[in-house]
């Protein structure tokens, strides 16, 4: 893993109900008028979008990095919400190494989040995807729209945004199955 200052621990979801804009997300609808207001003063933009599916949509305030697109924002919160479900040991990357790291039973495990804006060129991708191979227990790929799936096959495991949450537990499903069995 590299160590620079871009990458940070994963804010938890915080359930104390104090607002805290470090979270980086939140649904639009859970928060009020002068929250709102913060919000789009601290960087953040709206955008509609449903996290793991191609239905309407709910309305969200996302902080993009510099460097990045709110759609690609988002899905670093989500992927980064999600494996806090299983592991304390998240981190986010805006710069340099995988979007999205966390910690799993067989060791630290990379997320690439692909939409398809960048401008990268193949020498690129293959140097940034075979950096994962080696640094990494293990990684994979995902495509905010189905249609690249094929495009990231060549660099690894894909998945879409309907499978995050699957993806993710898989990591840690056969460590609670295992658990449950051993104990009387």
């Amino acid at each position: 893993m590299e160590n620079n200052e871009s990458k940070v621990a994963y804010y938890a979801p915080k359930d104390d109900g104090i607002f805290d804009l470090r979270a980086g997300i939140f649904r639009k609808s859970d928060l009020s008028p002068s929250q709102i207001e913060r919000c789009m003063d601290d960087g953040y933009v709206e955008m509609r979008i449903n996290p793991f599916g191609n239905g309407g949509g709910t309305y969200y305030l996302v902080k993009p990095a510099q460097n990045e697109t709110p759609e690609h924002a988002f899905f670093r919160y989500i992927v980064g919400q999600e494996a806090w479900k299983y592991s304390k040991e998240v981190y986010t990357n805006t710069t340099n190494g995988p979007d999205i790291e966390f910690k799993a039973p067989i060791g630290m495990v990379a997320v690439e989040i692909e939409t398809g804006s960048s401008h990268r060129t193949e020498k690129e991708l293959e140097e940034k995807f075979s950096k994962l191979i080696n640094d990494y227990a293990d990684y994979f790929i995902v495509v905010t729209n189905w249609e690249l799936k094929k495009e990231y096959e060549y660099y690894g495991k894909v998945i879409t945004r309907t499978e995050i949450p699957k993806a993710i537990e898989s990591y840690f499903k056969n460590q609670n199955q295992s658990a449950s069995t051993t104990q009387p």
